[in-house]
């Protein structure tokens, strides 16, 4: 089911067999993703290293995400009003994504999403922005911020995409509904304009820690092969633009067995039935926080156990 209304576009699967609802809104804003990863962990780091180039997108896609963060479970009336469980972010494909868990109801639906919208004011959270970038050892710099602003404010403007699937059972004209009252919460975003100096912070970006890998393109089998590998080793994954980072050090003496394992991995997902595609697309945003545009891959994909058992074969 999908709806738009001007910039505000939703989609959304129904999913029996999911716990709640998840919900992934996306924007086209780009930032570094271990400089986010720092500042999730709250994680200060040292004065004077090499400037990351991308420090002050994270930095303001972190205080905007806390911006929404606050509105949706700021307090204990908040959390009982929103039926908010989980709020998370992430960068990936070169969006920024912001997920939440609620009660699979439309009532839930329409008002974390306009809640989130709301929040959505880059302009307006420059003491955060200082916050943040103080916290990745770099000083602030108002022509850098407003920089930062100014192309997020762009973004916003240009495409504002969600993504719920879970416990919820909404027709055409009630997702109309949420698009439009998403487009009036937004706020204004004429105030964020260009700066009138550039500011360079370097060429610098961060590299992420050496862990194993597994070569595979950002898309579906991304997904598939991360929730396996997971599933199986136990162990913490991340989906990157090439690769599956595994988070464990010891996993070259694990590979035969990942191997071994794929027909009985597949078996479980068949069980789902028609929820497969569902279950697999809630796991994508729930868990791994990935971009709407690869949620819609899974949700409109004739994805099957066999294409499932296909992709995991030839990763290995």
């Amino acid at each position: 089911m999908e709806a738009q209304n001007k910039n505000i576009k939703i989609l959304v699967k129904q999913c029996k067999r999911a716990p709640d609802l998840v919900v992934g809104l996306c924007i086209p804003f780009d930032c570094c993703k271990h400089c986010l990863s720092q500042l999730q962990a709250n994680i200060p780091m040292c004065e004077g290293t090499e400037e990351c180039m991308q420090a002050d997108n994270a930095a303001l896609a972190y205080a905007v995400f806390n911006n929404i963060k606050y509105k949706l479970i700021g307090s204990p009336l908040e959390t009982y009003r929103t039926r908010v469980s989980h709020i998370n972010c992430n960068v990936q494909n070169k969006h920024f994504i912001i997920s939440w868990n609620t009660m699979g109801s439309f009532s839930s639906l329409r008002k974390t999403c306009g809640i989130a919208a709301s929040g959505l004011n880059p302009g307006s959270l420059q003491s955060k922005y200082i916050d943040n970038i103080r916290l990745l050892g770099m000083k602030p710099n108002r022509d850098a911020f407003d920089a930062a602003a100014h192309a997020m404010s762009k973004a916003i403007t240009e495409s504002v995409d969600i993504i719920a699937v879970g416990k919820v059972v909404v027709d055409a004209p009630k997702l109309k509904i949420i698009a439009e009252i998403m487009s009036k919460k937004l706020p204004d975003m004429k105030d964020n304009v260009a700066p009138k100096t550039k500011t360079s912070r370097g060429t610098k970006q961060c590299e992420l820690p050496e862990y194993p890998t597994i070569a595979v393109a950002y898309g579906v089998p991304s997904v598939v092969l991360a929730d396996y590998i997971s599933a199986k080793l136990k162990v913490m994954v991340s989906i990157e633009a090439k690769d599956i980072r595994i988070y464990n050090t010891r996993f070259g003496s694990k590979l035969a067995s990942l191997k071994s394992g794929i027909a009985d991995f597949v078996g479980k997902y068949e069980k789902l039935g028609d929820d497969l595609a569902g279950t697999l697309a809630y796991i994508a945003v729930a868990k791994y926080c990935v971009d709407c545009t690869l949620v819609a891959k899974i949700i409109k994909g004739n994805i099957t156990p066999k294409s499932l058992s296909e992709m995991l074969n030839k990763a290995f």
